[in-house]
């Protein structure tokens, strides 16, 4: 059985149990709160790349979650009691929006958007959206995707601890059942 936290890959928008039993609300505006990253979009090389008119709006960590690698090789995050995944903040705007949904395979039905509840580094909530993926069951990573989401980890001033995870691929190991 997939984690709560998973839906089918066919379906153009997670269960509205899933959404209530975990604060995440659809539908919603995705320039009027920020985009939280946490996997390939923190490096802000990367971003401004991809979306040259985003900001960088903040380092806020979601408790009650982790990331993992799924199937495909890229990171997503689930539910997970006593978990946290450390993330960045995006302001961005509709261009942005339209860029990093075909970036993370929106249309195609890979990853989908949900706004969500983080902690900035003061302890406020913070409410922001991220994207999902469809497919949330673990898997190996892609070469190098671990190496690049921690080094911008890194550089964010993640917490050291959760950076060596990131490095070790122990979040994903662990999804993994390894």
């Amino acid at each position: 059985m997939p984690d709560a936290g998973c839906w089918s890959s066919r379906a153009r928008h997670p269960p509205s149990s899933i959404f209530n039993s975990l604060k995440v609300k659809p539908p919603f505006d995705p320039t009027a709160l920020p985009c939280f990253a946490y996997g390939a979009n923190l490096d802000e090389a990367a971003m401004a790349h991809r979306c040259p008119d985003a900001r960088p709006a903040g380092v806020p960590r979601l408790p009650g979650w982790r990331f993992l690698t799924n199937r495909r090789g890229w990171g997503t995050i689930v539910p997970a009691p006593g978990g946290r995944v450390f993330g960045r903040l995006w302001h961005v705007t509709a261009a942005d929006v339209a860029s990093l949904d075909d970036y993370e395979g929106l249309p195609e039905g890979l990853y989908h958007r949900g706004q969500i509840e983080v902690l900035a580094p003061d302890g406020r909530t913070v409410n922001a959206w991220a994207y999902f993926a469809a497919d949330c069951e673990p898997g190996p990573p892609q070469p190098g995707y671990l190496e690049q989401v921690s080094a911008a980890a890194e550089r964010l001033g993640a917490p050291a601890e959760y950076v060596a995870e990131l490095r070790r691929g122990r979040m994903a190991g662990e999804a993994r059942r390894m």
